[in-house]
């Protein structure tokens, strides 16, 4: 049976062989939103911070506002915010680095032909046209439908993203 003097000086080794096994630091904290509280006429916008190679410390990226202050309500806000949010993060995910050039991983992203068929989409309908010119998220699934019956080969992310891209005028 091992002693007190045995076990304490076995769980001290083990701690001090752990010390040294730190997890390695994420370089960039999780996009968040800042909605001003809910005040409509403040500006609303994603931020988020990224290592900087320099100083090896957080360093907050200039926040992106795109075009979520144009909106009047607050759903709308939160919808394109959200969508924002979940583009940088897939983005920082797939290695981008705001103190670096990317355009290696810009070409990846870009797909010519999606943006040409959503380019091509018109409205068939007066009431589609109305839809299509008011900034609401009423206007996406029917932009997404008219795109996957043209081209049904085109996966129903890279629609969503050309969408956000081309007609909300997101930059992502």
């Amino acid at each position: 049976m091992p002693s007190l003097k045995e076990i304490i000086t076995f769980e001290y080794e083990s701690a001090y062989d752990s010390a040294y096994d730190l997890p390695v630091k994420k370089n960039y904290s999780l996009p968040k939103l800042h909605t001003a509280g809910g005040d409509l006429s403040k500006r609303w916008y994603v931020y988020f911070s990224y290592r900087n190679p320099k100083t090896g410390k957080l360093k907050r990226v200039t926040p992106l506002y795109g075009e979520a202050n144009k909106y009047k309500t607050k759903e709308d806000r939160l919808y394109i915010l959200s969508a924002y949010r979940k583009k940088i993060l897939e983005l920082l995910k797939k290695g981008y680095n705001p103190f670096d050039e990317n355009a290696e991983l810009h070409q990846k992203e870009t797909d010519p032909i999606v943006e040409k068929v959503v380019a091509t989409v018109k409205p068939e309908t007066v009431a589609e046209a109305e839809i299509i010119n008011k900034p609401e998220k009423s206007k996406k699934p029917i932009l997404k439908s008219k795109v996957k019956k043209q081209r049904p080969e085109i996966s129903d992310e890279k629609i969503e993203k050309m969408i956000l891209e081309s007609v909300f005028k997101v930059k992502l």
